[in-house]
Parts: structure tokens; sequence; C-alpha cells
């Protein structure tokens, strides 16, 4: 059976994960913003799938650790970041950790057929030829919403780790230090 102290241990280390994810997911959003790229752009799409990779992790199995609590996959009715959340654990599934495009969807808000999605256009020309799809891809326009959306759960994870710190010092009786967790908490200085 596992003892209080493992659990707030490994609670505080997916919750610091969590953090980091959702700080460098905002990070790229911005980034991303200042690069003043489009969807057309080829690097838009390797970025955009750093942001959906990097804000998804702390949601998603992760042995030794786990996924986030159900909570954070939860938002008020008042609340935009529901349907961004959910646009984010899609295209992660469908868009850029695989491709499914028969079950992605237009990440743009609209719908698009199975042969736009599938179209390849092939141009000849005398000196050689080229090749393009249509990939499904997030709008760089989202990016704006993406960025306030990992704020938002930075925030929220944030709330979390000051309650769960608040609860290792009244269960351990421990005051201002450094301290090492391992399967005992043990000052360091």
């Amino acid at each position: 059976m596992e003892n209080r102290l493992s659990h707030q241990k490994r609670a505080l280390h997916r919750f610091t994960l969590a953090q980091t994810a959702f700080r460098q997911a905002r990070l790229l959003c911005s980034h991303i913003e200042s690069l003043d790229l489009n969807n057309k752009d080829e690097i838009a799409s390797s970025l955009m799938a750093g942001v959906v990779v990097s804000y998804v992790r702390p949601f998603l199995r992760n042995d030794g650790v786990g996924s986030l609590p159900g909570k954070f996959s939860k938002f008020g009715k008042d609340e935009p970041f529901g349907k961004y959340h959910d646009i984010l654990i899609e295209a992660r599934h469908w868009v850029y950790a695989h491709r499914d495009n028969q079950n992605a969807p237009n990440l743009n808000g609209g719908t698009v057929s199975d042969e736009t999605v599938s179209e390849v256009i092939l141009t000849l020309r005398k000196d050689g030829y080229s090749v393009s799809i249509n990939e499904p891809q997030i709008s760089t326009k989202q990016l704006i919403n993406f960025g306030a959306l990992c704020a938002y759960q930075h925030n929220r994870i944030n709330e979390a780790v000051g309650d769960l710190i608040i609860s290792i010092m009244e269960n351990h009786k421990i005051r201002e230090g450094v301290y090492r967790i391992t399967d005992k908490l043990e000052p360091i200085s």
C-alpha cells in the first residue's frame, strides 16, 4: 500500500511536469505569433505540433507518474477553454501524433470533405515537378486562444501545487527549508 508521502510526491511530480508543459506550450504559441506565420508556411505545422504535443502530454498515459486528474479537462460553461482543449486533444490524436485523414476534424471550425483532405496537387513544369497535399491543420489564428488556455491551465495547476505543498507541510510538520522527497522527507539545508 502506498503511503501518503509517496502519493504526495507523485502528485507533486505530475503537477510540476504539467506546469512545465503548459509553460512551454504557451511560450511556443507566443514565439509562433512573433514569426507571423500562416498555415501555408511549412514550418508552421511542425511548430504547431510542438504546441499540441506539449499541451496534451500531461493528459495522457504517463507511466510512473500518471496523467492529470480529470478536473483539469473540465471547464465552466462560460469558459471557452473546453473547446480549445478538445481541439488540441483531437489534433494530437488525429493530425500531429498520427495521420488519420478519415477521422481528422477540420481544426479551423468548418467541415472538410474526404476529397479535399486526400487531394494531391501535381504540378509539372519543363524543369521539373512539385507535389503538394492538403493537410488538416490548426489555424495559426488559434494561437492566441491556445496561449490563453495554457496560461489558464498553468494557474489551475499552481493552485493545486500550493494546496499540495500546504498539505505536505501540515502532514509532515516541516517549515521553511529545502527538502528531498524520496520514500521519506529529508532536509537538504
